[in-house]
């Protein structure tokens, strides 16, 4: 961890705020998140956690440029946190800046070749360009390095669907049935499969 992130030393109130902000989020009250992650840096303005998760806030609410705003100055605290430059690369992209979003998803990759979620982000942009063939292949890589990714394997589905590729979307679709662990969910799968079988024979 860089020496800037380890010297700091939170206050106790900032603190508090940026635990019920975490709540809120996890709870999906993004409005209340965003409050209290304000809160938390007014009280501490380098508080990093607390800039790095309003900056992920603003991204969940496609609000690029305020997300930006503050994920540089996470990123100037520590450049090597793969969560916050994949959240810089994923506003980025929302901007339509895929090459600048690409390049920074490579960096995170050249540092751990596994994180599935960056493989993911890679897949997104290159199907967003069209590029279905590498889309599949990049999403496969992020589902093999993590398979219970759901968003990974519903991409995959996409991306086969516009390749022409039923064997490779029924595929995807199955893990992500298996996937899931819901009764009432499996079933609307199998319903799906059953579709998807009688379509394509």
């Amino acid at each position: 961890m860089p020496a800037k992130r380890l010297q700091q030393k939170v206050p106790g109130a900032a603190r508090d705020a940026y635990l019920r902000a975490v709540q809120f989020h996890r709870e999906g009250q993004l409005d209340k998140a965003l409050i209290e992650y304000g809160t938390a840096i007014r009280m501490y303005p380098a508080y990093v956690e607390a800039v790095t998760d309003l900056g992920g806030t603003f991204v969940l609410l496609n609000r690029p440029d305020a997300a930006l705003a503050f994920l540089r100055r996470a990123q100037n605290v520590d450049d090597t946190d793969p969560v916050i430059n994949i959240n810089i690369a994923i506003a980025m992209a929302e901007q339509a800046d895929y090459g600048g979003a690409m390049k920074l998803l490579s960096r995170v990759l050249k540092d751990d070749p596994h994180l599935s979620l960056a493989h993911y982000y890679v897949a997104k942009i290159q199907c967003s360009q069209g590029r279905y063939a590498e889309a599949a292949r990049t999403a496969a890589e992020a589902v093999a390095a993590n398979p219970d990714l759901l968003e990974g394997w519903i991409l995959l589905m996409e991306v086969n669907e516009k390749l022409k590729n039923p064997a490779g979307a029924r595929d995807a679709l199955m893990h992500l049935r298996d996937a899931i662990n819901d009764k009432v969910i499996t079933r609307f799968f199998d319903e799906q499969l059953s579709a998807w079988d009688e379509a394509h024979t």
